[in-house]
């Protein structure tokens, strides 16, 4: 059987982790604006000047960016206005827009971040919202909570510096309570810039610069578990196309060519009845 951590009161579970003020510079600001772009699900543009890094009008340009225009699919397929008063565990990095989101919804929300995640930004942009950033770093253990603790859990890296696929599965499978859903953001790997290097050799000269590539029935694999599960394929700009392509609707080809994908599943029902054996 699979091991059951000690549920911590939710003070032990909120790391004090110092922020530099806004007088400071933050340390690696190459670091930084990547992961501002990353969140913003945009391409890195220095033409626009950005807000002052760590101030609310940074973070919410963040946020503007990541579900406006081609991101607009975003808070639709991650439910955010549909988990009000339930347990939501996010497991990931970045700015934590996403999660912020499911906090001013209503719902509990606690997150654990990866090896790389930048925890003092994440709790500022929790600060400037007025909202408490519960937080447990990812351990080699797993995922330390009790058993069947979420009704959510949404997943946005894969973390495998710290875990394996297959552990970080069943850490998933074993927080979430029986009929819990679990919604995972990732890169999909047969996106536009895959089919450009094999269809136009001499267009896609763009790379994939992330190893964390997948498809959707390798998604299904890792989330075995799951039943009901959907994997949904979003995110195209429109300069991501060839030309010759740009007539076509995004909300169509980004279903075929889209650099993300959604997957959503539920933990079965009948998984209560071993958690119910063992105590």
């Amino acid at each position: 059987m699979q091991e059951s951590f000690t549920e911590l009161e939710p003070e032990d579970y909120s790391a004090s982790i110092p922020f530099p003020g806004t007088n400071r510079t933050w340390g690696n600001q190459d670091l930084i604006n990547s992961i501002f772009w990353k969140e913003s699900l945009r391409k890195p543009n220095k033409e626009n000047e950005l807000p002052k890094a760590g101030s609310a009008e940074w973070f919410m340009h963040a946020e503007k960016l990541r579900y406006s225009h081609y991101g607009k699919w975003v808070p639709k397929l991650l439910e955010f206005t549909k988990h009000t008063g339930e347990r939501i565990l996010c497991i990931g990095s970045g700015l934590g827009t996403d999660w912020i989101q499911y906090a001013k919804n209503g719902a509990e929300v606690w997150v654990t971040t990866t090896k790389d995640a930048q925890d003092e930004i994440i709790r500022q942009n929790f600060q400037t919202r007025n909202l408490t950033l519960n937080l447990r770093k990812l351990s080699k253990q797993g995922i330390l909570f009790s058993n069947c603790s979420f009704d959510v859990v949404l997943l946005n890296d894969f973390c495998k510096e710290e875990i394996t696929q297959e552990h970080l599965s069943s850490e998933i499978q074993r927080v979430l309570k029986p009929g819990g859903k679990l919604l995972s953001l990732s890169q999909s790997l047969y996106n536009i810039n895959y089919f450009l290097k094999k269809v136009f050799p001499t267009l896609g000269n763009q790379k994939n610069q992330d190893p964390n590539f997948y498809t959707a029935s390798e998604l299904k694999t890792i989330f075995a578990f799951c039943q009901e599960s959907r994997v949904h394929k979003r995110h195209l700009q429109r300069n991501d196309l060839p030309p010759l392509f740009r007539w076509i609707p995004i909300p169509l080809i980004e279903r075929l060519v889209g650099k993300h994908l959604v997957f959503k599943g539920f933990k079965p029902l009948s998984q209560a009845i071993p958690v119910l054996q063992a105590a």
